[in-house]
C-alpha cells in the first residue's frame, strides 16, 4: 500500500517469540502474586479453586522456552 512508509505489517511475526516470552512473564508474575496471596489468606476456610501455583509455573516454563527461542533465532527484540 502506497503512503504508508516504513511500516512493517509483518513486525509482529519477527517477534513472536519475544512477545510471547512477555506475555507468559506477566501471566506468572500475576499467577505468583494471587499464590502468594492466597498462601497468607487470613480466613483458613476460604480456599478457592484455582491452581495458581500449576498456572506459575507452567507460565514460567513457557516463558523461559519462548526465551531461549527468541535468543536462538537470532532477531533483535
Amino acid at each position: 500500500m502506497a503512503g504508508m512508509g516504513s511500516f512493517d505489517v509483518f513486525f509482529w511475526q519477527e517477534n513472536f517469540y519475544w512477545v510471547i516470552c512477555i506475555t507468559a512473564g506477566l501471566i506468572a508474575i500475576f499467577a505468583g502474586v494471587a499464590d502468594h496471596r492466597r498462601a497468607k489468606r487470613k480466613n483458613i476456610e476460604k480456599v478457592g479453586y484455582m491452581p495458581w501455583t500449576t498456572i506459575t509455573v507452567l507460565a514460567g516454563t513457557a516463558s523461559f522456552s519462548a526465551l531461549i527461542y527468541g535468543l536462538a533465532s537470532g532477531q533483535a527484540f
